[in-house]
């Protein structure tokens, strides 16, 4: 629901009513346009202000403040969840590297060994 300052609300009100007493002399003097036509900017005032809510300035600035603090309670959660998947990605990133290492050394203790018992003959040719 929108909200607005009591001033505003006020201001609806001198207006609404204003064209609400337009339309009851316009009645009274037997002019019926002139009374529709004040009756129809009456109604559009209330249309524009049906579903509002009045609020005081300290309770603005109260619900503004509430407000802040959620948006930066959010935005420093958002942060912290970017920076633990950045720490993530860089621990995974470590351990396939050290992964990979260990492979490495393991392929080459094994061509070492097969090279020396003469199991890899063809040592220099590539597949």
């Amino acid at each position: 629901m929108a909200t607005i300052s009591r001033d505003d609300y006020n201001h609806f009100q001198v207006l609404y009513r204003d064209a609400l007493g337009r339309a009851i002399a316009a009645r009274q003097a037997g002019d019926g346009e002139a009374e529709q036509k004040a009756l129809k900017e009456a109604r559009s005032w209330r249309r524009r202000f049906r579903n509002r809510r009045v609020e005081a300035p300290e309770q603005r600035a109260e619900r503004l403040a509430h407000e802040q603090a959620e948006r930066d309670a959010s935005e420093k959660l958002r942060a912290r969840r970017a920076m633990q998947h950045t720490e993530r990605a860089e621990e995974l990133a470590n351990q396939r590297a050290a992964q990979v290492e260990r492979w490495k050394s393991e392929r080459d203790k094994l061509v070492v060994r097969a090279v020396v018992s003469g199991g890899l003959p063809e040592l220099g040719k590539r597949r």
